[in-house]
């Protein structure tokens, strides 16, 4: 019942943004060499499908990742469930293909990856594969580096980070571009530094990127919380498992540091942060032994519909 009422409700909010927010045109080339995702001009109803269907694949693969890796137990349905309707909510990164969600898919099978490390005594070739996920990704938006400091945390964290991952994690970042200017694909002229990202449109646009970022402060607070708050209980349980949801916090304060400091670029760590609070959701009911996690979803729900709602 709550897994299909957490479904509906994100399907729900995702086809009134199809129909009901067009998407914020923005300037601004904000990747390394390629055109960033706000200049790809992607149909209304390809970049919307797109999107959607890559915040289910998000969804999935953290799914998958606690099915493997157990940091959850009987909580993951709720992760999944906080997680669809965070961006259901966020009319602005859930309008078309954007940023958010391509960085928010591409840290969730780098989190897959960098979990399977976990006291390996040869890691090298997994941190190597870890590296080209901000690599490739930095070549179309800059936001994607924000996961170089957080593979290298979550590394020491999993035990396996040491001098042979990090000359591997390091030939990992170099590597792509060295391909596609090898072979070019890309010309050296072509490399560049970001634009700064600015809108082009009415105050109603304004409007809706103002209650983004307070949908996104919002959920910065209710992860730095729920953080503190299960950080208690976590500090008790052992090693492996302190060091998966350690990693977690640090994708999140990572992800609060940048929208402070890339304020013009917030709306990019928008799926980062829902991540957060999803796991930390998630987290606090499992820890604490909630009877009825339902309630949490539904209070996720009330305290976000609000901003869609306006937004639309």
């Amino acid at each position: 019942m709550i897994r299909a009422g957490g479904i509906a409700a994100a399907v729900v909010m995702l086809l009134l943004t199809l129909f009901l927010f067009p998407p914020i045109s923005t300037t601004g080339d904000l990747g390394l060499c390629l055109p960033s995702p706000n200049q790809w001009e992607l149909p209304r109803f390809a970049g919307w499908l797109l999107n959607a269907v890559f915040i289910f694949l998000s969804a999935a693969v953290m799914a998958a990742t606690n099915k493997r890796f157990n940091f959850l137990q009987e909580a993951d349905p709720i992760m999944s469930l906080s997680l669809l309707i965070l961006l259901g909510a966020g009319c602005v990164s859930s309008a078309t293909l954007s940023t958010s969600t391509i960085l928010l898919l591409a840290n969730a099978a780098g989190l897959y990856l960098l979990l399977s490390t976990y006291e390996e005594r040869n890691a090298s070739r997994e941190f190597f594969m870890l590296a080209t996920i901000p690599a490739f990704g930095a070549m179309v938006q800059y936001a994607f580096l924000l996961l170089v400091p957080l593979h290298i945390f979550g590394g020491l964290m999993m035990k396996s980070f040491r001098i042979r991952e990090f000359i591997a994690y390091i030939l990992g970042l170099l590597a792509p571009y060295w391909i596609v200017v090898g072979l070019g694909i890309i010309p050296p002229e072509a490399f560049r530094l970001p634009d700064t990202l600015t809108v082009i449109s009415t105050a109603e646009v304004q409007n809706d990127l103002f209650l983004t970022l307070l949908a996104t402060g919002l959920m910065a607070l209710i992860g730095i919380v729920l953080a503190f708050y299960n950080g208690v209980r976590l500090f008790t349980r052992n090693s492996r498992l302190r060091g998966m949801h350690m990693t977690f916090n640090a994708m999140g304060i990572l992800a609060v540091a940048a929208v402070i400091f890339d304020f013009s670029n917030f709306v990019a760590y928008f799926g980062l942060l829902a991540l957060w609070v999803a796991i930390e959701t998630a987290t606090m009911l499992w820890l604490y032994n909630a009877r009825n996690p339902g309630w949490a979803v539904g209070i996720l729900l009330l305290l976000f519909l609000p901003f869609f709602i306006l937004e639309i």
